[in-house]
């Protein structure tokens, strides 16, 4: 395995645990809300939407960043066989492309959530005046 792959796999690492966290968070709040499907779905469609909008401006935001504070380095042990002078360049390229490519998922999983709700309002039953 050649350096930027190396590079690129610990980026994707970084990310996913960070993602895996939220879904976490995510899961929990809607399981809590299980009784009320609707209610459920629409929480669930927030989180990721939210978690959409959050991996986004993340990647906008890597790249002005030092590499130095990213956790891909530390987990690089602090050295990489590149040209001191593409060190930060391909660090950063490479959690741009992980922050994207868990953006596009998180977005997907919006997106079903939201259709899972409008689903779970249109098959609830109607409530009457009592």
């Amino acid at each position: 395995m050649d350096e930027l792959e190396r590079v690129r796999a610990l980026a994707w690492i970084s990310v996913a645990r960070g993602c895996g966290f939220g879904a976490l968070a995510v899961t929990m709040i809607s399981f809590s809300l299980i009784a009320w499907p609707v209610m459920a779905f629409k929480l669930a469609a927030i989180g990721c939407t939210l978690a959409t909008a959050i991996l986004v401006l993340k990647a906008e935001r890597v790249r002005g960043r030092s590499h130095k504070t990213t956790e891909v380095w530390g987990m690089l042990q602090r050295r990489l066989d590149v040209p001191d002078s593409h060190v930060h360049r391909v660090v950063t390229n490479a959690l741009y492309d992980s922050f994207r490519e868990f953006s596009l998922y998180a977005a997907a999983l919006a997106t079903l959530f939201w259709c899972l709700t409008l689903l779970a309002w249109l098959l609830q039953a109607p409530r009457t005046l009592t």
